[in-house]
């Protein structure tokens, strides 16, 4: 029999003979009618113990890489792109590529561990995604105004919330942070891509051919990744429209004569015992064949997250879950609650015995923290996957990390902030004068500071305001008094603080320590945009005042001599408390150590420009620095806002006609984590991120602050649709919505003429927002301000 006669599912262009994984009495063979070449025969009725390997991939139990069992609810999966690596740094090889050490630079935050994807490999990436979702988007409209078929648009909504995390990953993959980090935004964004290519692919081409299969078989699409599968019906649709399949049954229902190519027993054994990763039509196993990724467990195994059927729907959602830092193992268990309970024994995690030997019991929650140490794997850092403190040795790092482990200082704790230079806090000696200060702060003086008002901007220092938001922020915040608590259901002593230095504060600080504090800004930028991109835990302003003045020292004439060393030494203490607890939130985010606030680099490179503890600082490189600071805590703030306003009543489930072909149950409430992903990736000009890329994004005017009224009205519609999904009470009023909606259809000439219309919208859409924000958080918001801060 020749390839040319093959016209059935149940031939067999190549085969292979092995033991029945739950009888190896008896032998099942695998067979293809269409390929050459047989991948790991992963079997439906095999449980499966699926790890999250460094690579953020999951060896054969990931879809991305290999052929997995046939899933009729989730067909789009067959039709994922196969891996290619024959011309690296392609656009077809970057989705599969691996992110090396080698591609991964440190920058500006260099001394604190963090660095950034190689800009040509991020731009690549980036690119390919930013068109993948113009083109659902495209789709998604088509669908809409298709009346003739109007279910098509529920099926693409069904895919909002990957849309919405592809657009947040996207935004962060030029972002700074650890290489966990980075690797995580980098697998994250392949395999939200090749998700939602299949998707596409599914709805635009192999749904009808998946519905009403062809009488002839297509020809075989060897760029996809194709299906495992012992049912007939299964492998004959396959086979039929031309996708990879490789068919599973008992050896005595072959006829091993008309197998064109039978693997040797040898051959067979080498594919089940190297267990490597190939291009599709090439025999794994085999000498000539060059291996594309060989996934083992490091030295310390990563803990199981999944222990199940390969069929099972719940196998996707354990991998997802684990990418989004949702998983139950990544939640320390002191914090589980009904739902991760039920997710642990939903993934059949329970009872199971971790790597280290910790039982995952469904009714105890996780251990405090599970090690995986990269010592087995191409890279040598090691990643925490945990939220906890890890006490458990790790890999030597070859770079300075961000974080070192606490105790490792305790000899230094006299004095744990001593910096390496003379200014700082290292004490002054006796013979220091009140005069010779005073002689060497002959600086000239900055702008005259006016009393502070949270709700205006009172300080030259700080980016211009929107004069819409601010009259809305004076108006509204006349009269309120920061001295009373918050009364919004569920709100803690934490509800008023901030996730970064408010920069208000800041900006009312006096010369010398206003100084100090933006250098400082500078310095721990990284370590901020990390904060509000993990949406960690809040701190009081006066703990960032004590975090932003590390290195001031407290003139001499400001407090009696008598008085100075235990001053100095209460002020320490203080500081310490206030790193501790800084520290104690970027730990709940995943790090683990202490951040190095010692030995302080005399010089601060931010966006080209080298900023200096010694050089008076120019009023438009502190209002950059403030405006950064702005942006990021306005997008943080809008997140947690909607966080409390999202009607969820409202959005709890919509049906989905006929959806089991199409890989999902309807559109699920989504929980607080998803809904900032859905925030971020709603408002356009975010591009995905709580962060913006300080190289760029502050070169011109952007959304709120636009002189192009287009992207003006484009960024209050996106705060409007965020805000006509919360609950009644707050929700942006039909007729605001209709108003901003009618002027953002409007071509450019026009609307150049309804710049009045435009800013009545905006006045209401400010007011909604503020008055919402005052009713939860009982204190003033940080509003949008000018984001064009030239340096």
């Amino acid at each position: 029999m020749s390839e040319s006669t093959i016209s059935s599912y149940r031939s067999a262009l190549v085969g292979g003979i092995f033991p029945d994984p739950k009888d190896p009495s008896k032998e099942l063979i695998m067979t293809s009618p269409n390929m050459v070449a047989l991948p790991y025969p992963l079997l439906h009725h095999e449980r499966r113990s699926v790890s999250v390997f460094q690579d953020e991939r999951c060896g054969f139990d990931d879809y991305l890489l290999h052929p997995q069992p046939f899933i009729s609810q989730q067909a789009h999966l067959a039709l994922a792109v196969a891996p290619d690596l024959s011309a690296p740094n392609t656009p077809r090889a970057i989705l599969h590529q691996e992110l090396q050490d080698r591609d991964w630079f440190l920058k500006a935050g260099a001394q604190y561990g963090f660095g950034c994807i190689d800009p040509a490999l991020s731009d690549v990436l980036q690119q390919a995604n930013q068109q993948l979702l113009s083109r659902f988007q495209s789709l998604r409209e088509a669908a809409k105004a298709n009346t003739a078929n109007s279910d098509d648009e529920k099926v693409y909504a069904t895919r909002s919330r990957d849309i919405f995390m592809l657009k947040h990953f996207n935004g962060c993959l030029q972002a700074t942070g650890t290489f966990a980090d980075c690797v995580r935004v980098w697998a994250s964004c392949q395999r939200l891509h090749i998700e939602i290519l299949a998707f596409i692919d599914f709805m635009t081409e192999f749904r009808a051919l998946f519905l009403e299969p062809p009488s002839s078989p297509r020809p075989v699409d060897l760029n996809r990744i194709g299906a495992i599968t012992t049912n007939a019906a299964t492998a004959e649709s396959l086979f039929l429209v031309g996708l990879p399949v490789y068919y599973v049954r008992a050896r005595g229902e072959v006829d091993i004569k008309k197998v064109v190519r039978l693997l040797s027993p040898e051959e067979m054994s080498k594919l089940l015992q190297e267990r490597v990763i190939v291009r599709v039509g090439h025999q794994a196993g085999a000498p000539t064949t060059q291996v594309l990724f060989r996934p083992t467990h490091p030295s310390s195994p990563y803990p199981v997250i999944f222990n199940g059927s390969p069929t099972s729907a719940n196998r996707l959602k354990a991998i997802f879950a684990w990418s989004q830092k949702t998983h139950p193992l990544q939640v320390p268990a002191d914090e589980h609650d009904a739902t991760h309970i039920a997710d642990i024994k939903k993934y059949g995690l329970d009872d199971i015995r971790q790597p280290g030997g910790s039982v995952q019991a469904a009714s105890g929650g996780v251990s405090s923290s599970v090690v995986s140490s990269a010592s087995g794997s191409g890279s040598g850092h090691p990643v925490v996957h945990s939220t906890q403190v890890s006490t458990s040795p790790s890999a030597e790092i070859d770079r300075q990390p961000i974080l070192q482990d606490f105790d490792s200082h305790s000899t230094r704790q006299q004095n744990p902030l001593r910096p390496g230079r003379g200014r700082g806090l290292a004490r002054r000696g006796r013979g220091s004068s009140s005069r010779t200060t005073r002689s060497s702060q002959n600086v000239p003086k900055g702008p005259k500071v006016v009393p502070r008002n949270k709700w205006i901007r009172t300080s030259d220092f700080m980016p211009e305001s929107l004069a819409v938001w601010e009259e809305q922020s004076r108006i509204l915040g006349e009269g309120h008094s920061d001295s009373l608590p918050p009364s919004w259901p569920g709100s803690t002593s934490s509800w008023r603080n901030y996730v970064v230095p408010e920069p208000g504060m800041v900006a009312g600080m006096p010369d010398k320590q206003r100084e100090c504090a933006l250098l400082n800004c500078a310095r721990f930028r990284d370590a901020f945009a990390y904060r509000v991109e993990h949406d960690v835990s809040t701190l009081k302003n006066s703990t960032w005042r004590f975090i932003c003045t590390i290195g001031y020292v407290v003139p001499s004439t400001s407090r009696p001599s008598s008085g100075a060393d235990s001053e100095e030494t209460e002020t320490m203490k203080k500081r310490a408390g206030a790193l501790e607890e800084f520290n104690k939130s970027i730990l709940d985010a995943g790090l683990t150590g202490t951040l190095m606030l010692d030995n302080l680099a005399s010089t601060v490179l931010w966006r080209g420009a080298e900023l200096s503890a010694d050089a008076p600082m120019s009023r438009h490189i502190a209002q950059a620095i403030l405006g950064d600071l702005n942006e990021m805590s306005f997008r943080w703030e809008l997140a947690n806002l909607d966080g409390e306003l999202y009607d969820r009543t409202r959005f709890a489930r919509q049906q989905v006609d006929d959806v089991d072909i199409y890989g999902q149950d309807g559109i699920q409430s989504m929980n607080r984590k998803q809904r900032r992903w859905e925030v971020v990736g709603s408002m356009t000009y975010f591009n995905g991120t709580f962060a913006p890329n300080i190289e760029d994004f502050y070169n011109e005017p952007r959304g709120f602050s636009s002189g192009n009224l287009a992207d003006r009205v484009e960024a209050l519609l996106d705060l409007a649709h965020l805000m006509d999904e919360w609950i009644p009470r707050f929700r942006i009023s039909r007729d605001a919505l209709d108003r901003i909606e009618t002027l953002s259809k409007l071509h450019r000439p026009l609307l150049s003429m309804a710049a009045v219309a435009v800013t009545i919208a905006e006045r209401e859409i400010a007011s909604t927002y503020i008055r919402a924000f005052k009713e939860v958080f009982a204190r003033a918001p940080i509003l949008p301000s000018c984001t064009y801060l030239p340096m």
